[in-house]
């Protein structure tokens, strides 16, 4: 029977500890950026809607929907910059890119929770909320950013962060 090269208890001579793969870190990175992306796109959106409401509308019916729309682009300016400077972060090895990035996920989710609130109460028993107001729909847009905050914080990413940082 062969012995081992090391006497017990000697951790002078073990394996060296392999570096993380930084999969996770790489992956909440990378949904950061998609998700800031999208909110700071989703902004040109809410502007040219604003602007076609205001063409069809003269009467004022379309009054709440273009503040709900005003509203949601400083919202989406915010949780987009965080995001998208926070995955950039998440590259470079950067501690503060986890913050940034939690920060921008918690405002994104946040701002999903009330804005469905909203919507629900002013459509009231009517049912007539579309689609941006159902339930469902706030639950499938909100996965993204709770996925993104989990990967950021998982364990793995902290390795991942402090090794040779």
């Amino acid at each position: 029977m062969m012995q081992s090269p090391t006497a017990p208890g000697d951790f002078a001579h073990s394996h060296p500890v392999p570096s993380p793969s930084g999969g996770t870190a790489i992956t909440a990175g990378v949904l950061a950026c998609l998700g800031g992306t999208h909110r700071l796109l989703s902004i040109l959106v809410l502007i040219a809607g604003i602007a076609l409401l205001s063409d069809v509308d003269a009467e004022g019916e379309t009054t709440g929907v273009r503040m709900l729309f005003a509203i949601s682009i400083p919202v989406f300016l915010i949780a987009g910059s965080l995001l998208l400077a926070g995955g950039i972060q998440m590259f470079r090895k950067h501690a503060s890119g986890r913050r940034l990035i939690v920060i921008g996920c918690a405002v994104d989710i946040a701002y999903i929770i009330i804005e469905t609130v909203v919507v629900l109460a002013v459509a009231g028993a009517s049912d007539d909320y579309g689609v941006i107001g159902s339930p469902l729909f706030a639950i499938l847009v909100a996965v993204f950013p709770i996925a993104t905050i989990i990967l950021t914080l998982a364990t793995s990413t902290t390795r991942w962060l402090e090794y040779r940082s």
